[in-house]
């Protein structure tokens, strides 16, 4: 399985020659009852030599089977050249989840806010899963759709991603996610298409 994902991964790679890089390692903690303790590393590494690393850290509650809401905290340090950029931001989330025939599906609503830059903004993502047997190995399968709408100080559509991929246990409670994306940004000019790879880590205990 560990070889299914490493030729995964290099297929991804020689599709996206040029692409941006994320590597993502991200914990769930279970405490008292339905509550657990999130904590979300990532570094992004892009063709345009700007570094983005992300740390951020918040408590999730499961109210029921369908629904889960979780509040965070993230910090943003950007890196171009030899200049650091440093934002902070604050996170609501809802993730409604339903299972149809053994299709999962989710439903994500983020509102998120940025005190550095005074923004705010909305994001929905929308993912479909199935879980595949692979080598005698289960495999779950994903697609999913994100798109981002800044509410203040304007208005409007900033963002979509578009991803596909796969995920799998690894060692022990941990499981390796990897991950194509096709994210689209809004520029002064124009829409800016960018191809990005993205190889985490989950680890649930």
């Amino acid at each position: 399985m560990k070889k299914f994902i490493l030729i995964f991964c290099l297929v991804l790679s020689s599709c996206a020659i040029g692409a941006d890089f994320w590597s993502t390692n991200s914990q769930k903690i279970s405490f008292g009852e339905n509550l657990k303790l999130v904590l979300v590393e990532e570094a992004r590494f892009s063709k345009d030599n700007i570094n983005t690393y992300i740390q951020y850290a918040g408590v999730e509650k499961k109210i029921n089977d369908s629904f889960s809401a979780a509040v965070l905290y993230k910090l943003v340090l950007s890196k171009k050249n030899n200049d650091y950029i440093e934002k902070q931001r604050f996170t609501l989330d809802g993730v409604l989840k339903k299972e149809i025939f053994s299709v999962h599906l989710s439903n994500r609503y983020r509102l998120e806010r940025c005190t550095t830059d005074n923004l705010w903004i909305y994001r929905n993502k929308v993912k479909i899963s199935k879980k595949l047997k692979f080598f005698d190995k289960s495999v779950t399968t994903f697609i999913y759709d994100e798109f981002f709408v800044s509410i203040k100080p304007d208005s409007g559509l900033t963002e979509n991603r578009l991803g596909f991929g796969i995920s799998t246990k690894f060692i022990g409670n941990s499981s390796i996610i990897c991950t194509y994306m096709i994210r689209d940004k809004d520029k002064k000019n124009g829409w800016d298409r960018t191809d990005v790879i993205n190889v985490g880590l989950k680890f649930t205990f």
